[in-house]
C-alpha cells in the first residue's frame, strides 16, 4: 500500500467520513452482513496492530504479516519473526509482507528488503533475493504465483517479474515490462495472481492493468477507466479488480469489464476516497469488499452491493474499519486485516444462528415473538415496548407508549386472531393491535366485566392460539377464550374452569386435547374426561410440547418431563444426565422431530429417539447464554425463533450446522526440567527424543490449528508407556511428566469448537536412557561376574577342601610324629627314671652285700627325686598334649613357675625378664620342645654350674615368635667344639633342630655359660 495513506487517515476528509458514520443509520442485514468480530491485536500479542497480507499453510498455521514483523499463530500464541543481525537465519524483513506456498509446500515471503524462504524443520529463514541496500521509494514485492510446478514467479520492485527455480531457490532470469509500459520496474504492485492458463495478472495502482503470458514470456497492457489496485481471480474467465468507489468486473475472454460502484453508501465526494483493498468470496453468491471506509457485501447474480458493515464492534454503528487486507481459511473463517486496529475475525461456526435486536435501544430483554408469513417479526419487550423487523433484520418501527397508544411498554405475550389483529398480553391488561391502523385497544374492561372474572387476575399472562383460530389465556383457575366474529368483533368468553388449579402453561395437541401445567401436577383433558398426574416435585411449567411420536413434553424450572398422553411418567432430564442448566424456558419441534430448548446456558437440542443432547452458547452466536419465558415460537416456514436478554436468535435448523474441520494438534513447545529443551530443530517437527535418566522431566504445549473458537478447542494426550487412557484435558494445552528410563510415545490429539476430534494423534518417540547399572551390558556383565565369581567360589572351596584334606594328613602324620616323639621323650626321660628306681628298688630288696644304713637312706633318696622327675614329666607331657594351642604368655608363665620351684631351696638368685610385644600362639609340639629345652638348660644350670646368679630374657616381637637367652655365673665348661658325649646337651639341639630354631650354648670356664635360643616367625 503507498504510504500517502497515513497522510490520507489524518486528511479532513477522513474526518468528515468517519463523522457520517456516526450519523448514517447501521443496515443491519442478519443474514449477508457479519455482526459479530473477534479481535486480535498488540494486547493478544501481535506484533503490531497493521496487518498487511494473512496465509494459513498446510500444516494449519496462520501466518499474519504487520508493519513491525511476522507472526505465526497457533490459536494460542503469536509467534513472532523479526530480523536479528547476529542470526543469518532470521527473517530478512519487517514490513510489507506477502505469501505464497507453493505446491512443494514451501512457504515463500517477500517484504521490503527481498524474498525469504522458510524452513519449518529448522523453524528459520533461507534468503533467496535480498536488495544491497533498502530502497527509498515504496516497496511492495509481491509473489505472483507458481506455473508450472517447480517454477516460482515474484514482482521484485526495482528489479522486475522474476523466475525462480523452486528446488535450487535460485533465479533464473528477470523480465522487465518494455519501455512504452506506464509500469515500469520500479513500480509499486497492488496485487497479483497467475489463472489455469499461465498468464500472470498484476495490479498497478493506476487505470492499467499488466499481464505476462508465461509461456511467451511477453507482457500486456490493459488500459482501464478506473485504477486497479485489489485482484480477485474469481474464475477462469472473469477477474474482480477494487478499485476507488467501486469494483471493476472484468471478461478475460473479451476483455470487457463493468464498474459498480459503491456511492449508495456514502455521499459522492467520501466515494472517491474510498478504496477497495482487498476481495474475498463469501459463499456461492457473494463477494466481500473490503476497504479502507468499511466491509461491503457484493451480490454476484445482482451485481450490485446488498449490505455495508461499517463497524467491527458489537453494539456499535462505526468503529475503526479500515480493511487492508483479508483471508478465508480452511473452516470458513474469514480474517480482516486492518491498518491500525489489528486482525478481525468473523467466525460462520460462531455466529449458527439470526440475531434480531436494536443495537440504539436500551433494552433487548424479549418477552414474546411472533413472526409473520412474510417474514417479518414481532418482538414483545420488556419495558420497551412492541418491536417490528423486517425479513433482513432491520428494525422497521417500534411501538411505545411515547409514539404510540399502547397501553403498557411490556408486553409478555403476542398472538394473531382475524386478520391484521394481534393480542397482546401486558400482564395486568389485554390490549389488540392493528397493524394497518397501528391502533391499540385496551381490553382489560371487558374481561374485568364477566361474571367468571370477578375478582381474579392474569397469573400467568401467556396466549395461545388453537387451530380454530381462537386464543386463550388462563384467568388464576379460569380459561378465558377470545374469538374473532364475521364483523370482526372480539368475542371473550370464559370456556373453562379448574377449581382452583392456576394452570402456568396451556397446550393442545394434535387431536386438540387440552394439557395444562400447575405448581403440583399436569393435567390432560380427553374427551370430557379429566386426568391429573403429579410431577415429581413441586415446580412451575413454562412449556409444553408434543413429538412426533405423541409424547408430551413438559418444560420446568426443575428439567424436562417426558410423559405419555394418559400422563405416565417416561423419562425426565435435568443437570445430572444431559442438560447444563434445568431451568428451562421454552420447547420447539424442528422438521427432523428434534426438541429444542431455551434455558439459562443457551440453547439445546435433543433427538427423543436417540436421547442425546446438542448445546449451543454464546459462542456459537447466541444472543446470550440467558433465554426468556414465554419468548419462543416457530414460523410458519419452520424458522425457530429464541428470545432472551438481548434480542432473539431465529434460524432455520437446516443451517445449523456443526464445524467439520477436524483441528491438526501440533506440538509447539517442550521443555526440560521447566526450561526450554534446546535443539537444533523446531519443536512441530520433532518425532524422536532421547534423554538420559536425570534428563526425564518434560512438559509440552500444544496447538489445536483450528480457529474458528479456539477457547473452546478441547485437547487429549496419552504417554503410551505410562498412561493407561486418554487424559482429556479440556482447553488445557498442557502436560508434563516425570519419567523412569524406558521407551515411551506422547501422543495429541485435538477437536474443534463442535467437539469434532483429529482422526490422527501427533506423536513423538521419547527414549529415556537407563543408567549404567541398569543397561543390558552391565547386566552381561554382571551375569559374566557372577558366573565367574561362581566359578572362584567352587575352585576356592575345592582348594580348600583340598587344603583341608591335605592339612588333616599333615595334622595326621604330625599327630603320628607327635606320638612318636612323645614316645620317645617318655622313653627317654621316664623310661630312664623309671629303670634307675627299678634297679635301685632291687637292689635294696636283694642287696648282693650287706649295706650300710647311710647307702641305704642314700638310695632312697635317689628313687625319691626320680620319682619327682617322672611325675613332673608326665604333668608337663600332658599339659603340652591336651591343648590344640598354646598362649606364649601361658608358656612364660609355666616356665617361671617352673625355674622358681627349682631354685627355692638354693641360694641361686634368680633373674626372670619377659618382652611381649606380639600376641603368639604355640602348637603343642612346639611349646613342648622349648619347653624341654629351656627345662633342660635351666636346671643344668642349677645343678652343674655352681652358679650363685641365674639371669634368663624371654622375648616375643615381631621378629622372633620366641627368644630365650640364659646366663649364669658359674664354673662354665669345655664343650671342646660339639655337644656330641653330651646326652642333655644333643637332646636340646635335637629338639631345636626339629623346631627349625637357633640353638647355642656359649660357656666360658670361670666365667659362665650362656645358653641362645631363637624361634623366628
Amino acid at each position: 500500500m503507498p504510504r500517502n495513506f497515513s497522510a490520507y487517515l489524518c486528511s479532513k476528509k477522513a474526518w468528515w467520513f468517519l463523522l457520517l458514520f456516526f450519523l448514517f443509520p447501521v443496515v443491519n442485514f442478519a443474514q449477508i452482513v457479519p455482526a459479530k468480530f473477534s479481535v486480535y491485536n498488540v494486547n493478544n500479542g501481535l506484533s503490531q496492530n497493521t496487518v498487511w497480507r494473512i496465509l494459513q499453510d498446510k500444516r494449519g498455521f496462520l501466518w499474519i504479516g504487520t508493519a513491525d514483523g511476522l507472526n505465526r499463530f497457533d490459536g494460542n500464541t503469536f509467534r513472532i519473526y523479526k530480523p536479528n543481525l547476529k542470526d543469518s537465519n532470521a527473517i530478512n524483513g519487517n514490513t510489507s509482507y506477502h505469501f505464497f506456498e507453493d505446491a512443494a509446500q514451501n512457504l515463500w515471503v517477500t517484504h521490503e528488503r527481498g524474498l525469504d524462504i522458510y524452513n519449518p524443520l529448522k523453524d528459520n529463514f533461507k534468503h533467496v533475493f535480498a536488495y544491497p541496500e533498502v530502497p527509498l521509494t515504496d516497496i511492495n514485492n509481491i509473489i505472483v504465483g507458481e506455473y508450472p510446478k517447480g517454477k516460482i514467479w515474484v514482482w521484485l520492485c526495482t528489479a522486475g517479474l522474476a523466475e525462480i527455480d523452486r528446488e535450487t531457490k535460485k533465479i533464473i532470469q528477470i523480465y522487465t515490462p518494455p519501455q512504452n509500459f506506464s509500469f515500469k520496474k520500479t513500480s509499486t504492485c497492488g496485487n497479483a495472481g497467475i489463472d489455469k492458463n499461465g498468464i500472470a495478472w498484476l495490479t498497478t495502482f493506476g487505470n492499467d492493468v499488466i499481464n505476462f503470458e508465461i509461456k511467451a514470456r511477453r507482457f500486456q497492457q490493459i488500459s482501464l477507466d478506473h485504477k486497479a489496485i485489489a485482484l480477485l481471480q474469481f474464475n477462469d474467465s472473469t477477474l474482480f479488480l477494487g478499485s476507488y468507489g467501486g469494483i471493476i468486473r472484468y471478461s478475460k475472454k473479451t476483455g470487457k469489464y463493468i464498474f459498480k460502484g459503491f456511492d449508495k453508501y456514502f455521499d459522492a465526494e467520501l466515494t472517491k476516497e474510498k478504496i477497495v483493498f482487498s476481495i474475498l468470496p463469501f459463499g456461492e453468491k457473494y463477494l466481500w469488499v473490503g476497504t479502507n471506509g468499511g466491509l461491503l457485501i457484493y451480490d454476484l447474480a445482482a451485481n450490485d452491493f446488498v449490505g455495508y458493515q461499517p463497524s467491527f464492534e458489537e453494539g456499535k454503528k462505526s468503529s475503526y474499519n479500515f480493511i487492508q487486507t483479508m483471508y478465508k481459511d480452511r473452516s470458513g473463517n474469514m480474517f480482516l486485516g486492518t491498518n491500525g486496529d489489528g486482525l478481525k475475525k468473523f467466525s460462520p461456526g460462531m455466529n449458527k444462528f439470526g440475531h434480531l435486536y436494536d443495537p440504539d435501544a436500551k433494552s433487548n430483554l424479549v418477552k414474546c415473538i411472533y413472526a409473520k408469513e412474510n417474514g417479518y417479526v414481532y418482538s414483545g419487550m420488556y419495558d420497551n415496548g412492541l418491536q417490528y423487523f423486517s425479513p433482513d433484520g432491520k428494525l422497521v418501527k417500534q411501538y411505545i407508549t411515547g409514539n404510540s397508544k399502547i397501553p403498557e411498554n411490556t408486553v409478555l405475550s403476542i398472538q394473531p386472531i382475524g386478520d391484521n389483529d394481534f393480542l397482546l398480553s401486558h400482564g395486568k391488561k389485554i390490549s389488540l393491535f392493528n397493524e394497518k391502523t397501528e391502533r391499540f385497544t385496551d381490553l382489560t374492561e371487558k374481561l374485568e366485566n364477566l361474571p367468571e372474572l370477578q375478582g381474579k387476575v392474569i397469573t400467568h399472562p401467556y396466549l395461545y392460539k388453537r387451530k380454530n383460530a381462537s386464543v386463550e389465556i388462563m384467568f388464576a383457575d379460569v380459561l378465558v377464550c377470545f374469538t374473532k366474529d364475521k364483523n370482526n368483533k372480539i368475542n371473550i368468553a370464559a370456556v373453562k374452569k379448574f377449581n382452583g388449579k392456576k394452570l402456568s402453561y396451556i397446550f393442545y395437541d394434535k387431536d386438540e386435547n387440552l394439557y395444562g401445567g400447575h405448581v403440583r401436577g399436569i393435567i390432560c383433558e380427553n374427551e370430557g374426561k379429566l386426568i391429573e398426574a403429579k410431577l415429581p416435585q413441586e415446580t412451575l411449567v413454562k412449556a409444553i410440547l408434543e413429538d412426533n411420536y405423541s409424547n408430551i413434553w413438559v418444560a420446568t424450572v426443575s428439567g424436562l418431563y417426558k410423559y405419555s398422553k394418559t400422563l405416565k411418567l417416561l423419562a425426565m432430564y435435568n443437570e445430572s444426565n444431559g442438560l447444563p442448566n434445568s431451568f428451562i424456558y421454552g420447547l420447539l419441534l424442528d422438521e427432523n422431530g428434534n426438541i429444542w430448548m431455551s434455558h439459562n446456558k443457551g440453547l439445546s437440542k435433543l433427538n427423543p429417539q436417540t436421547n442425546k443432547f446438542r448445546h449451543y452458547t454464546i459462542d456459537d452466536g447466541l444472543q446470550s447464554s440467558e433465554f426468556n419465558t414465554g419468548a419462543f415460537h416457530k414460523g410458519i416456514n419452520g424458522k425457530l425463533y429464541f428470545g432472551g436478554v438481548n434480542g432473539t436468535n431465529c434460524f432455520f435448523t437446516k443451517d445449523v450446522k456443526d464445524n467439520s474441520m477436524a483441528p491438526n494438534a501440533v506440538i509447539t513447545n517442550i521443555l526440560l526440567f521447566d526450561k526450554p529443551f534446546k535443539t537444533d530443530t523446531s519443536y512441530t517437527e520433532i518425532r524422536k527424543i532421547s534423554l538420559p535418566y536425570d534428563q526425564n522431566i518434560l512438559s509440552f504445549d500444544f496447538a489445536a490449528l483450528e480457529f474458528s473458537n479456539p477457547q473452546k478447542n478441547q485437547f487429549a494426550y496419552k504417554m503410551e508407556g505410562l498412561d493407561p487412557d486418554w487424559t482429556v484435558s479440556g482447553n488445557s494445552h498442557f502436560a508434563r511428566y516425570n519419567l523412569t528410563d524406558g521407551e515411551y510415545i506422547f501422543k495429541v490429539k485435538a477437536a474443534n469448537n463442535d467437539g469434532i476430534w483429529s482422526k490422527n494423534a501427533t506423536q513423538i518417540k521419547i527414549t529415556i536412557t537407563p543408567p549404567y547399572w541398569k543397561t543390558a551390558w552391565f547386566r552381561l556383565a554382571n551375569i559374566l561376574g557372577g558366573i565367574i565369581l561362581l566359578a572362584a567360589a567352587f575352585m576356592l572351596y575345592f582348594r580348600q577342601r583340598y587344603k583341608k584334606k591335605i592339612r588333616a594328613l599333615e595334622l595326621q602324620k604330625k599327630m603320628q610324629d607327635e606320638r612318636q616323639r612323645i614316645s620317645r621323650d617318655l622313653h627317654d626321660h621316664v623310661g630312664t627314671q623309671v629303670s634307675y628306681i627299678v634297679s635301685n628298688i632291687e637292689w635294696l630288696i636283694d642287696p648282693q652285700k650287706p649295706i650300710l644304713q647311710a647307702e641305704e637312706t642314700s638310695r632312697l633318696g635317689n628313687i625319691r627325686e626320680a620319682a619327682k622327675n617322672v611325675m613332673s614329666n608326665l604333668r608337663e607331657t600332658i599339659w603340652a598334649v591336651r591343648q590344640e594351642e598354646v598362649n606364649i604368655e601361658e608358656f612364660i608363665d609355666r616356665f617361671k613357675l617352673f625355674a622358681r620351684g627349682l631354685v627355692k631351696d638354693s641360694n641361686i638368685e634368680l633373674l626372670l625378664y619377659e618382652e611381649i610385644s606380639v600376641p603368639t600362639i604355640l602348637s603343642p609340639i612346639q611349646a613342648l620342645n622349648l619347653f624341654r629345652i629351656c627345662q633342660e638348660a635351666f636346671s643344668n644350670a642349677v645343678k652343674h654350674a655352681s652358679a650363685t646368679q641365674i639371669k634368663c630374657n624371654m622375648i616375643c616381637n615381631e621378629k622372633y615368635c620366641f627368644q630365650m637367652i640364659l646366663e649364669d655365673n658359674g664354673t662354665g665348661f669345655d664343650m671342646k667344639g660339639s655337644p656330641k658325649g653330651h646326652y642333655g646337651l644333643e637332646n636340646m639341639q635335637f629338639r631345636a633342630d626339629e623346631l627349625k630354631a637357633y640353638f647355642n650354648i656359649n660357656p666360658k670356664a670361670g666365667k659362665g655359660t650362656t645358653v641362645e635360643l631363637y624361634l623366628l616367625r
